[in-house]
């Protein structure tokens, strides 16, 4: 210990040691400057996906126009819900969301159609069965949106992977069906400004 004291109070040392103790914050300071500048980098995946969000709130609360009404105050968590389902099952989140609007007027809990449609996107059986083999929970909210959105993109693919003719076929059961949404789909993407989409 004496040995310690004696080389710490030594002069010829006190250049050394204040040399270490520079080194020693600068190990401790500099990591830190550099986080603290370093520039925010943003994911262009996530921040594409919040666009959508967004611009799907927007179609939802314009279609529903009442703030009152609870799909309005609902809206931006199911717009969530219609993005997700949609990138995950490879289709358009649009031509998701205006089958949606068809289909229920974004009502989840709607009666059953009269051909025995079910749910906010009014699957059929054959649908049905469809998304339960994907394993979807049809019972939720969630679950009823993804499996429209399966049943989309399996109608869009079986129509040439052309959305429009996959669009009429969801309705109709052939590739050729009616142009109501058709002309729905083709407004909301020329009108579609937020961003720049690949189609």
């Amino acid at each position: 210990m004496e040995k310690i004291i004696t080389w710490l109070t030594d002069p010829s040392k006190i250049g050394l040691l204040i040399l270490l103790a520079i080194l020693a914050a600068l190990a401790i300071i500099v990591p830190r400057i550099a986080q603290a500048t370093e520039p925010i980098k943003y994911d262009h995946n996530d921040l594409l996906t919040d666009l959508k969000i967004k611009d799907a709130t927007n179609y939802i609360r314009g279609f529903v126009k009442r703030p009152t009404d609870k799909r309005y105050r609902d809206a931006e968590k199911r717009a969530k819900a219609i993005v997700e389902a949609a990138e995950r099952a490879g289709v358009d989140y649009r031509a998701l969301t205006i089958t949606l609007q068809c289909e229920s007027s974004f009502f989840w809990k709607i009666r059953d159609g009269a051909l025995g449609e079910k749910g906010i996107g009014q699957l059929l059986g054959t649908a049905r069965s469809y998304a339960r083999r994907q394993g979807v929970d049809l019972s939720t909210e969630q679950g009823q949106i993804y499996g429209s959105a399966l049943w989309l993109a399996h109608e869009t693919k079986r129509c040439g992977g052309d959305v429009i003719r996959g669009l009429k076929a969801y309705q109709t059961g052939v590739c050729s069906g009616p142009k109501r949404r058709q002309k729905m789909y083709e407004e909301w993407v020329k009108n579609a400004t937020n961003f720049n989409q690949k189609r």
